[in-house]
This record gives structure tokens, sequence and C-alpha cells, in this order.
């Protein structure tokens, strides 16, 4: 549960490639798989699905997600805004998609499940432009009840610091991809990215551990590894003694919270 920079992040590619563990398309074809595969264990084929994708690997993860489930009698649609020049690697997808015969509409319509795969993490500053009005009627739609699904990040949220400058898409759900990124725990990040679940996408751990991870994310049950085992006879006196310096004149909340979660942790 390691949460990465943009930086870092990107590194994680570069590494796999450099290393001869897989290559960017390998990743893509990855990526989509595990989004498809979400997809596929939450909802069923009459869903109207719409792919909505920008020019980059983000992108290309959304068009390559598609095709496996188009292959799987899904009912997939896939937007590309039409003011934009598609990379060498969501090329490549878009064309396979386009030899299956996956419709690519022009506009945004109303559909059961968005999927949002314009930006990607190393977006930073404000949405201009035609990327404005996609996720304004994204949004929209999602105000109305439709499902949003974000691939990795929630376009138009910074992926290092969270900022939202103007407008982001508001996801119900955020895909991670390989790892967590700072951007979900930050300023506005937290109020875009919905419920994260994070897919291993077949990085090595040898390349993990070649990257600097920028947090951990703690849960119950590291926790639980933490915590020494007691015994059935123990009590608060056998347990150790707490002490907490904390607070000063006028700023007591902080000491007042940490001494009362130690005292219903049972600390004496």
């Amino acid at each position: 549960m390691i949460v990465l920079d943009v930086e870092n992040s990107r590194l994680l590619d570069e590494l796999t490639v450099k290393n001869g563990y897989a290559t960017i398309r390998e990743l893509i074809k990855s990526s989509g798989e595990c989004i498809a595969g979400h997809i596929a264990d939450s909802f069923g084929k009459t869903s109207a699905i719409l792919f909505v994708c920008g020019k980059g690997n983000n992108g290309a993860d959304g068009i390559a997600a598609a095709i496996v489930l188009h292959s799987q009698g899904y009912n997939v649609n896939i937007f590309i805004p039409s003011s934009i020049e598609l990379s060498e690697e969501a090329m490549f997808y878009y064309n396979e998609a386009a030899a299956k015969n996956i419709p690519v509409v022009n506009e945004i319509g109303e559909y059961d499940i968005y999927i949002d795969g314009l930006l990607g993490t190393g977006f930073s500053g404000e949405i201009k432009s035609e990327y404005l009005e996609v996720i304004k009627k994204i949004n929209n739609f999602h105000d109305k009840g439709k499902n949003v699904i974000a691939i990795d990040i929630p376009s138009g949220v910074n992926g290092d610091r969270g900022e939202v400058k103007g407008i982001a898409i508001k996801a119900d759900i955020t895909l991670a991809l390989a790892a967590l990124k700072t951007g979900y725990y930050l300023r506005d990040g937290v109020d875009f990215i919905g419920e994260v679940i994070l897919f291993d996408i077949g990085i090595s751990q040898d390349v993990y551990a070649q990257v600097e991870v920028a947090a951990n994310i703690i849960d119950e049950s590291n926790v639980k590894n933490m915590l020494p085992k007691r015994s059935n006879n123990s009590y608060k006196g056998s347990s150790g003694y707490l002490l907490t310096i904390a607070g000063s004149v006028g700023m007591f909340g902080a000491a007042v919270t940490a001494i009362r979660s130690s005292y219903y942790s049972g600390a004496e």
C-alpha cells in the first residue's frame, strides 16, 4: 500500500521497460485487462459504457479496456476529443479498436457508465478548451446518478498535490494502476477520487524497490501486526505507560484528541 508521486510513478514504468520486464504496450494491455475485469465484475452486459479517452497512455489504457469488454459482449463506445492527436501507443490501440468495429462517437451522450481516461496523473494547471466541456457533461450525468470511473486519477486533479483549478471529473471509483498516488489524499483530491481500488498490473517487486516512496497507507492489518500480543491475564498496568506531551495555551485540541485515543485504546 505504498503511495508514489507522479515522478516515481513514471519511473516505475521506465524501470520496468529498462530492466526488460515488459514493454509499455504490454503494461497498457495489462492495465486494460484490470480495468475491464473490474467493470465486468461490477456491471452487467446490458449497461451502456462510454470510454472517454485522451491522447496519452491514460487514454490507451481506456481503449485497451474497451477492446477487452467488447470481445466479451459488452456494449462499449469510445469518445476521443476531436482536437487531440493520439500518441503512438494510443493510436495502436485505437487502430485495434477500429479493426474490431468498436463504435467511436462524436459527442458525450447519456450512458450508464463513463470511464474517464482523458488526462492521467501528469496533468497540472487548469482545464481548458474542449476538455472543459467534456468534463462538464460527464459531471452533469454523474449528478444525475450515472456511474463515473476514473482510470488512475480523475481528470483535472493534480497527481502530486491533489489540487483542482476550476473543474475536475467527479469519480465514484478511481482505479489505481500499479500504485496509489499522492494526489488522492491531498487538498481537493480527497473530494474527487471516490473509492480507490488498487490493481497490480504486473510490475516486478524489484522495480518497486528502486523508486522513492512518498508515504504508506496504514490499515487495520498493519496496526494489528505492529501491536504486541497481550496475554489473557494482562491488564493496563502490565502493558506499559504512555506519556503525552502536547498542546499549548489556547491550542489544546490535538492534545485532547491524542489523550482520548490513548485512553480508549487501553493505555494508562
